[in-house]
């Protein structure tokens, strides 16, 4: 008897090539004048568009491209889409119209004639506002033709400007493909009377209120207006709490090298990315300071170093710093340690008021 072989579905395959991913496809122009819509050069991509096609994917194509051309002064719109639909049986394509529209400005055209009009129109002079400072752009051009300078103009606009108000518009449309619809729900005030504080209502109040804003599916993290010291323990016990819970019943240690594992619960419970780093900090803090003295110096040790290396980052980053380079003047090593010094100890002032707390109160 022969083998039973298993055959591929290629109906499966053939699905699969007729996805495709939205950010691949999708990709801008600003357009200065008509020989920029014929150049590739300048075009750019997404960040993300499941606000606009759903899971980020488009299906029913075998090729696609979907162009969005922007004139530059005035945010008029020229949609290209390009497409092979695909035939396939009981398959319908996604419909790529009906998925943009919403998120189109108003009056954009799918006409190159009309393209070419506007491109001809487009006043190139017209500024919104007063201007308040200008500068020269000395980066790589912009434009096809070398000999154009480019001059930049930061002006204060008047919402009530209809004009500007038409180009806004426009131009918001931009935003679906860069800022995500999810809300940062921020904490901006916190307050127990007096006569009812250190009862414990403070850590109720929070632990309620965080649990259930975790519960509306558009928050995607939850920072803190300018924190007390005084909510900042309560925050810090809280979180380290709620994550330790989840990292001792999966078997997780803590520990730096867990670091992106334990990311990842901090995500699920809508931590902003600076708390995440700091309940890590804490937790290590604790398990090194219930460990040994020894333990809780190495733990301080490697504190430090992090911020040293933070502090470098940021400093290589910065203008001053590039400044200096150029004129061939190298940074003061006890500037750099004065820095790192100042920078650690804030820190751990901040961080280890909460470190003694779990010390004390932490029943693991």
């Amino acid at each position: 008897m022969g083998e039973n072989k298993v055959l591929p579905d290629l109906r499966i395959d053939e699905e699969a090539e007729m996805k495709k991913s939205a950010l691949s496809v999708v990709f801008f122009k600003i357009v200065y004048s008509k020989e920029d819509v014929a150049s590739q050069t300048d075009q750019f991509k997404p960040e993300m568009a499941h606000q606009v096609f759903l899971n980020e994917s488009i299906f029913g194509y075998r090729s696609l491209s979907i162009g969005l051309y922007y004139l530059h002064n005035s945010a008029r719109c020229y949609l290209d889409v390009q497409k092979t639909e695909a035939q396939v049986k009981d398959l319908e394509a996604d419909n790529i119209m009906e998925c943009l529209e919403p998120w189109l400005p108003d009056e954009y055209t799918t006409s190159q004639t009309e393209l070419e009009k506007m491109v001809a129109d487009e006043n190139h002079k017209q500024m919104f506002g007063v201007v308040l400072s200008e500068f020269k752009d000395t980066k790589e051009r912009l434009f096809l033709d070398k000999e154009i300078q480019v001059n930049y103009k930061v002006t204060k606009c008047d919402a009530k400007d209809e004009s500007f108000q038409k180009f806004h518009s426009r131009f918001e449309t931009l935003i679906v493909w860069y800022i995500n619809d999810k809300i940062r729900a921020r904490i901006s005030q916190f307050f127990i009377l007096p006569p009812l504080q250190r009862r414990g209502i403070g850590s109720q109040l929070y632990h309620t209120v965080i649990n259930d804003i975790r519960t509306n599916p558009d928050v995607i993290d939850i920072p803190v207006e300018e924190p007390t010291p005084q909510f900042l323990v309560i925050r810090d016990y809280d979180d380290c709490t709620t994550v330790y819970k989840d990292l001792v019943n999966d078997g997780v240690q803590v520990s730096a090298g867990n670091k992106k594992k334990i990311f990842e619960y901090m995500k699920k419970h809508k931590f902003c990315k600076k708390q995440s780093q700091r309940i890590l900090d804490i937790l290590e803090g604790y398990k090194a300071m219930k460990s040994s003295t020894n333990d809780y110096r190495k733990f301080l040790a490697s504190l430090k170093s992090r911020i040293a290396a933070e502090v470098e980052r940021e400093n290589r980053g910065s203008k001053r710093f590039c400044n200096l380079i150029r004129a061939g003047i190298v940074q003061d090593s006890t500037d750099r340690s004065v820095q790192v010094e100042a920078g650690y100890k804030d820190y751990v002032d901040e961080i280890e008021p909460s470190m003694k707390y779990l010390y004390k109160h932490f029943q693991q």
